[in-house]
């Protein structure tokens, strides 16, 4: 039988922690390639169960639903990025344990590598220089955002044989088949891509602390900033009581409590997809707890999805809301009005889930942002009694934003993605200093501050 071996690779940068975080898009490929017929292995380099990570961490790095620090190596900083006053590296396990995961592990008949953010490339190719060092005969092909995103970088940067921009499951089997000369897969009979058809490939983990949760792929909205167009190009929502089986398996066969929403639109189609969904949960009386890292869209809490939610056992709430300035947000794509945010904080209130427990993201550096309409944001949002989640803007290739970007802004097209961290933000200008930037930061923090000593929302 084909032997495939699944990489996560590392994350480099100057900061990052593990909200939840898994290959989704990997394991997504990995079912598909099961399902075909073929035999599956799995490195995650950012494992924060992994063996060689016990002494290394602190007991309180890691929370009760999941959350924690990764292990952090100090390398020294590329020299694009020598210029920025703090501390660089790689994240995850230990390079001496990657190692010693290639020397144990059976040789695979290919690699397939996965990538996340589009500046952590050097992680990627990290991984793929020992896989190609340990076994230089063996293919590697490399999917993910960094590749479908950043191509011709990838093609000519990371040392993969081949490259898939894309959905990669039957990219995948037909690249294995046609490209690596590798037997064909037993079942052909399979779709383009997967949406929940087989079952995530969560065998390969040890231990699960928590897993994440797919309602749909896509989402109907193209915002200016956004790339979920760009690589789910259909929004396709599963059948909910498919996800509610996923979620009661993996509770009864693995233990796990916490779950991760990763939708991007999840709250699409409501009474014939989430409400259902929370209603089964509800009545299946599940001790299970529910987390959203994405954005939620405000404007569709009403107080039967506000009260589905509590009930089903929601825990962490982050709603989208970007800019409180009406006319930036109907710019980037008009899904919320600062009256449907207010009210989505009452409903989730009414249902008894405090308002200064529910986060809010507000962007800030958006190509034709002032500071003042992002501290104008950030008060609207603490005044009325919830907290901000700050994101700094990162140009994405492909996007309006990025366009505007570079037609108006001077952003470098070939720039070096290393550049477009959120932490440099690439369009520093007067207006936007990156002591501007530290202050913003410095004042949200200020703000979440007493919104977390108060109890009470504005009135």
């Amino acid at each position: 039988m084909t032997r495939l071996l699944l990489i996560n690779p590392w994350i480099t940068d100057f900061a990052a922690y593990d909200l939840w975080l898994k290959p989704l898009g990997l394991l997504y490929v990995g079912a598909y390639l099961r399902a075909a017929g073929y035999d599956l292995d799995l490195i995650d380099c950012m494992d924060r169960n992994h063996p060689s990570l016990a002494g290394l961490m602190k007991p309180n790095d890691s929370k009760p639903d999941g959350r924690g620090k990764f292990y952090k190596t100090e390398l020294p900083k590329p020299a694009v990025l020598q210029h920025v006053p703090r501390r660089w590296g790689r994240y995850g396990i230990p390079e001496a344990a990657f190692l010693a995961e290639l020397a144990q592990r059976e040789k695979p008949d290919a690699v397939l590598v996965t990538s996340v953010m589009t500046y952590w490339y050097p992680g990627v190719q990290m991984v793929i220089r020992h896989v190609k060092a340990h076994w230089p005969e063996i293919p590697v092909i490399l999917g993910g955002t960094y590749a479908s995103l950043c191509t011709e970088h990838a093609r000519g940067t990371s040392g993969a044989d081949a490259v898939i921009a894309g959905y990669g499951e039957k990219a995948v089997s037909e690249m294995l088949e046609n490209r690596f000369n590798l037997p064909p897969p037993r079942n052909q009979d399979l779709p383009e891509f997967l949406n929940g058809e087989f079952p995530l490939p969560w065998d390969l983990y040890p231990k699960l602390d928590y897993a994440l949760i797919l309602t749909a792929r896509g989402c109907p909205y193209t915002c200016s900033f956004c790339a979920t167009h760009l690589l789910n190009p259909r929004f396709i929502q599963r059948p909910y009581r498919e996800v509610f089986s996923e979620i009661l398996d993996l509770h009864q066969t693995r233990g796990v409590r916490h779950f991760a929403f990763y939708d991007d639109a999840l709250f699409i189609n409501k009474q014939k997809h989430i409400e259902p969904l929370l209603e089964m949960i509800i009545e299946s009386k599940l001790p299970v707890q529910f987390h959203c890292p994405n954005g939620l869209f405000a404007k569709m809490i009403d107080e039967k999805l506000a009260r589905l939610m509590v009930q089903a056992g929601f825990a962490t709430i982050r709603l989208s809301l970007e800019s409180a300035n009406e006319a930036q947000r109907k710019r980037m794509s008009y899904k919320v009005s600062n009256a449907g945010y207010l009210a989505a904080l009452e409903n989730l209130e009414k249902a008894e889930f405090p308002r200064n427990q529910v986060e809010t993201y507000v962007i800030m550096g958006l190509p034709d942002q002032s500071p003042g309409e992002v501290q104008e944001t950030i008060d609207f949002v603490h005044n009325s009694g919830a907290r901000v989640s700050l994101a700094s803007f990162s140009p994405i290739p492909g996007t309006a934003d990025w366009d505007m970007a570079v037609e108006h802004h001077g952003l470098d097209p070939d720039i070096d993605p290393l550049l477009l961290n959120n932490t440099l933000y690439p369009l520093k200008n007067e207006r936007f200093s990156e002591d501007i930037f530290n202050e913003l930061r410095a004042y949200a923090k200020s703000g979440n501050e007493r919104v977390n000593a108060s109890t009470v929302g504005a009135e």
